[in-house]
C-alpha cells in the first residue's frame, strides 16, 4: 500500500512537470502574448512598438526591453524603471491597456511591420 501511495505521488509531480513545459515552449494562440506580437502604433498610424516572443521595440528610442506578461499587464523591464501596461487587451487589431497615470484607456492599433 505504501508503495502504490509513493508510485502515484511520484507519477501526479511527473505529469504536472511534464505539462508545466509542454505549455510554456510555445505560446498560445488566444493568449495575451501572441495577440501582441508584430507592430503597434498610434492611431495616426505611426509605429510605436513591436512585439516579439521575448522582447519589445521601442521605435522613438530605438531600443530592445525584455517583457513580460503578468495576468493581464504586460511589464517591460527598462534599465532604472519598470514599464507596466495595466489591464491589457486586445480586441481585433487595437491594444487596449490602462494609463499609468490615472488618464483613463489608451489604445495602440496594429501597423504594419517594422524591421527591428
Amino acid at each position: 500500500m505504501r508503495r502504490l501511495i509513493i508510485l502515484l505521488v511520484v507519477s501526479v509531480l511527473f505529469s504536472c512537470q511534464h505539462q508545466k513545459t509542454n505549455t510554456t515552449e510555445g505560446i498560445s494562440k488566444d493568449s495575451l502574448e501572441s495577440k501582441l506580437l508584430g507592430c503597434w502604433g498610434s492611431d495616426k498610424g505611426a509605429p510605436v512598438w513591436k512585439f516579439k516572443e521575448d522582447s519589445v521595440y521601442y521605435v522613438g528610442t530605438t531600443k530592445v526591453y525584455p517583457y513580460r506578461v503578468v495576468f493581464n499587464s504586460i511589464i517591460v523591464d527598462i534599465p532604472g524603471a519598470v514599464g507596466i501596461l495595466a489591464n491589457a487587451y486586445v480586441i481585433k487589431d487595437t491594444l487596449f491597456f490602462k494609463d499609468p497615470c490615472g488618464g483613463g484607456i489608451i489604445k495602440g492599433f496594429k501597423c504594419p511591420s517594422i524591421n527591428q
